[in-house]
Formats: structure tokens, sequence, C-alpha cells
């Protein structure tokens, strides 16, 4: 199951670096079945791109994104509590992301550079799809 992969991952036994919509837990699935993106798109449909991702875990306080940065990835939050802080690190989160959420998008679709910080405010697992899968 998916926690076994972690716990493999985390062991350093097995570096999964893609993952399909079977390895993904029901909640999980779900998460990705209630993104905007996905809107009244079925999983099955949608399980290439998946593939391609790159299952990522930040630890807590592990920044993502960072401003005035090349952002070649979507990343699509499965567990975990992001937040985005505009001008720095100290000052209060502009907003905090959850489960379901994605980030990366605006700097990836306009082709243009990152303009906040995003960081983990506690440990976090995403799955990124780059732009070229995109």
């Amino acid at each position: 199951d998916w926690l076994t992969l972690i716990d493999l991952k985390k062991s350093g036994l097995i570096k999964p670096i893609a993952m399909s919509v079977d390895n993904l837990t029901m909640h999980n699935k779900a998460l990705l079945a209630r993104q905007l993106l996905f809107k009244d798109v079925k999983l099955e449909s949608i399980e290439a791109y998946i593939e391609r991702g790159e299952y990522k875990h930040l630890a807590k306080n592990d920044v993502l994104l960072a401003p005035n940065k090349k952002n070649t990835n979507l990343f699509l939050l499965l567990s975990g509590q992001l937040c985005v802080h505009l001008d720095n690190l100290e000052t209060p989160p502009l907003v905090d992301l959850g489960p379901g959420e994605c980030v990366g998008e605006m700097s990836l679709f306009d082709k243009g550079k990152t303009s906040a910080y995003v960081v983990a405010s506690e440990p976090s697992e995403l799955l990124a799809i780059d732009e070229d899968t995109l």
C-alpha cells in the first residue's frame, strides 16, 4: 500500500520517482478528483499524467518555490500543509494550502517567474507534474 511505499522510500530501500493511479490511496485519488484542474475528469483519463509525475516529500520549513525563479512544475498537494509568503519568509503567510490544492500553476502556465515563497508548514507530500507532461 501507499504507506508502505513511503516507509520504504524513507528507509532508502526504494526511491519512487513516479506513481500511478493504482498506487494512490483512495483518499489521494479523491483529492486529485477534486482538483479544479480535473473537474469532471475521470482519473483513468489522466493516469498518464500521474504516472509521469514525480512524488515529492517536503519536511517542515522546506521551501518549494521562491520568488523570481523559473518553475517547470504544477504541484498537487496530497498531504500536509503549505503556506504562501509574498515578500519574505518572516512575513505572515498570505494563505495556507491544504490537501487537494495545487501550487505553481500561475508561473507554469504564464511562463513567468514565481512571485512568492511556498513553504511546507508541516511535512507534506506532493505530486509534481512537469510542463512537458502538461
